[in-house]
């Protein structure tokens, strides 16, 4: 019998058998001087071997011996205590409270997206600033037409659809005035997006014979303008229903610019040029802002914070026509009432992008004068 290390006692072969959390379950010794006759049964030769943990001893067919200590149940429980492996850690994976409040921040998204080119004036940002177009082929005519991409709704929870193999697209800055000015007779922009991916095409390449013919609306810009209107009340709409239906906090109506600084979860301020209700103060303090005070995009200033010290306040009468704002009060009940409502939380990152888009895309309004900005 094997005992530890190259001791075997003589007489007797290896013991057969495994070692469980349970015990040590062997199988008997064949061959010695206790078995029966070779012609008895493999299960008469096959006897169990008990196993006492507590007094370190095997009963086995030729009587009690010692317990190997690798044997011992205990003793591969406690070597392997120390050697199991350990989950590596991932510090990537453990946010700080900057990385959260980094990834919330909009504006911080809008800067981190990849640089691109665009085709026109020929400088390079960040491609939230750009508007990509597409090559696509007209479903009743097979003429190439340049499409403007990034509208899909985001709120929807279909599937995607399947991914399709798609044209060649190019960048232009997303304002509308150059979308404009690329239609415009005597402008200096005139016909530049005629220049689109040439750069990077040879002269006899299949795709610039798609160039060639390609077909540029003459309304891009006002059409794209209607496009990101409708995407904005959209998005509107289908926050203000989780509001009423489902109780959540994404639009918060507020009364007066200071209950605005007292919730925690801010975003941007949404103001729709209606008449403030005003609580009397003993202390002095900014008064609200009216509606030839108010520009088209200011900022409330929060004292004392460390995050968020500033919100983006948005003009929704100057961003969205008036059909647009006649869809907002009559689909939903909770803009008929309120003038000014505050846009919080990380699932409303995708509408407050869309509201900075919005206003980079109208001209540039005039600075405002002193005492216009919210403070």
């Amino acid at each position: 019998m094997y005992l530890g290390r190259g001791r075997v006692i003589k007489g007797c072969t290896p013991l057969r058998g495994g070692i469980s959390s349970r015990g040590l379950h062997l199988s008997s010794v064949r061959g010695t001087a206790d078995t029966t006759s070779t012609d008895a049964s493999p299960t008469s030769r096959r006897l169990p071997i008990e196993v006492d943990s507590e007094n370190k001893t095997v009963k086995t067919a030729i009587g009690e011996l010692p317990l190997s200590p690798l044997m011992d149940p205990e003793f591969h429980e406690q070597r392997s205590r120390f050697t199991k492996r350990k989950q590596p850690e991932k510090p990537y994976l453990q946010k700080s409270k900057f990385r959260k409040q980094l990834e919330r921040n909009p504006y911080a998204q809008a800067l981190a997206t990849p640089p691109r080119w665009c085709s026109v004036t020929k400088t390079v940002h960040p491609r939230f600033f750009l508007q990509r177009f597409q090559l696509v082929a007209h479903p009743e005519t097979g003429d190439p037409w340049w499409v403007a991409q990034g509208f899909e709704k985001k709120s929807d929870t279909s599937p995607p659809p399947t991914q399709k193999p798609t044209g060649p697209s190019a960048y232009i800055l997303s304002n509308g005035e150059l979308l404009e000015s690329l239609t415009t007779m005597r402008s200096p922009l005139a016909g530049k997006h005629k220049g689109m991916m040439r750069q990077t095409l040879r002269h006899m390449s299949p795709t610039m014979q798609f160039l060639n013919r390609a077909i540029w609306r003459d309304d891009m810009g006002p059409f794209l303008l209607e496009i990101l209107r409708r995407r904005v009340v959209d998005e509107l709409l289908y926050f203000a229903d989780k509001v009423e239906n489902a109780d959540r906090r994404y639009l918060i109506k507020c009364d007066t610019w200071e209950q605005a600084k007292q919730y925690n979860h801010r975003g941007c301020l949404l103001y729709f040029g209606e008449a403030l209700t005003t609580e009397p103060t003993t202390t002095p303090g900014p008064e609200p802002l009216t509606t030839t005070a108010l520009p088209r995009l200011s900022a409330l200033t929060i004292e004392n914070v460390k995050l968020n010290g500033k919100l983006a306040v948005h003009n929704m009468q100057d961003l969205l026509s008036e059909p647009h704002l006649h869809r907002l009060k009559t689909e939903s009940t909770l803009f008929r009432d309120g003038s000014l409502f505050l846009l919080g939380r990380k699932p409303t990152i995708d509408l407050q992008l869309l509201l900075w888009k919005l206003q980079g895309y109208l001209p540039q309004s005039p600075a405002p004068e002193k005492g216009e900005t919210a403070s």
